[in-house]
């Protein structure tokens, strides 16, 4: 899942299309020339996108919108950090046992990533922190949190924003 901006020509051919489902406005996808989908980098599979926000000023608009269809490492990161996140929910005192039993994606890379996965990698290091004395808040943050070093990919889109030459 991923929310992705988008910067169309004309701010009434963004679809009017929100969470709650279509509006009944008639602007759609198809209103500007070759679509808003080729004005993304990323082609949504569903079109119409629902927007979570836009901002239209003149013959531009900015729409925030919401694609679930996008896998990167910026999605199998956010799928990490949430499994993550759910053991500080669900867990009182420490969460180390919790960490520790995440589901790992499979594959023979160590750093890949998925839905619903922590990559392999990501748990053996939050195990090396842990058995190197750091808290489990610690070893989270060194770890899941910061991401770069166990999620394939996750290191060069911090680097340059995922924009490759």
């Amino acid at each position: 899942m991923a929310v992705v901006m988008l910067l169309a020509l004309g701010a009434a051919a963004l679809p009017q299309t929100s969470c709650n489902g279509p509006s009944s406005s008639p602007a759609t996808s198809d209103a500007v020339p070759g679509g808003i989908d080729e004005q993304l980098m990323h082609t949504p599979t569903t079109p119409p996108l629902p927007i979570l926000v836009a901002d239209p000023a003149g013959d531009w608009a900015t729409a925030l919108v919401y694609d679930p269809s996008i896998q990167d490492p910026i999605t199998d990161w956010g799928g990490c950090m949430e499994l993550a996140r759910g053991c500080y929910l669900s867990t009182p005192g420490s969460i180390v046992g919790c960490v520790r039993g995440l589901p790992t994606c499979g594959g023979s890379d160590p750093m890949t990533g998925g839905s619903n996965c922590c990559p392999r990698k990501c748990i053996d290091d939050f195990n090396a922190q842990i058995e190197a004395g750091a808290s489990d808040n610690a070893a989270v943050e060194a770890t899941i949190s910061y991401g770069a070093a166990c999620v394939a990919g996750f290191a060069a889109m911090l680097d340059d924003g995922g924009v490759s030459p």
